[in-house]
């Protein structure tokens, strides 16, 4: 996989946060206002009566009413449907959108990252973005040399994908990541594992 999609819907959850907080603060401030309101409309009624009564009808799970309610229980009761139901409604929304905008951003990537790579060659496939890495991919880029990062970490994924550089979250030690790098028409293979040496590089060649 180019991306994780935990990775990209995390970035969506993040860019819409501010809508969610504010639709969650909504929806507290109406649990609370039917809490205490409850309690003040209906004679007798708890704080945990009014609670329990805002609950179930934010909820809509339809359980039977506390007590019998009054006209002004009623329309506390209306109000709480009105503005409560619209709030969750809207949250559940957003939920969906954002997990539907994140799946939709991870393929829109992997497409696009699979093109570019496609449209390569004689590039140069560093296994491992750590710090050594990262050197060697700007120096190269500077030089105007394409490279293709290889490279098991969330965070350096997301680091590398800021930068626009290509990169896929894999193994590179198996077959298959080294060929969806276009290994085939790469220069080099540049291996940056903790038992080789940064300036190590070779040829690929299948099952080696």
């Amino acid at each position: 996989m180019l991306c994780t999609n935990f990775s990209t819907f995390r970035g969506v959850m993040f860019g819409n946060k501010h809508l969610l907080r504010q639709l969650a603060i909504l929806l507290l401030i109406i649990l609370t206002g039917g809490t205490v309101g409850y309690s003040i409309v209906e004679d007798g009624w708890t704080l945990f009566d009014g609670f329990y009564m805002t609950l179930i009808t934010l909820t809509t799970i339809g359980f039977s009413e506390v007590h019998t309610l009054s006209t002004g229980g009623r329309i506390l009761t209306v109000l709480i449907i009105v503005f409560g139901l619209g709030a969750a409604a809207t949250i559940l929304t957003q939920l969906a959108q954002l997990m539907m905008e994140g799946n939709l951003l991870a393929v829109w990537r992997k497409r696009r990252m699979e093109k570019r790579i496609a449209k390569m060659q004689d590039h140069v496939i560093i296994c491992g973005y750590g710090r050594i890495g990262q050197a060697i991919c700007r120096d190269l880029t500077n030089m105007g040399v394409r490279c293709v990062i290889i490279d098991r970490d969330d965070t350096r994924i997301e680091y590398a994908q800021g930068m626009e550089i290509p990169v896929l979250a894999g193994n590179a030690t198996t077959d298959q990541a080294l060929l969806d790098c276009g290994i085939e028409r790469a220069s080099i293979l540049w291996p940056l594992f903790p038992t080789t040496r940064p300036t190590c590089s070779w040829r690929w060649r299948p099952g080696t």
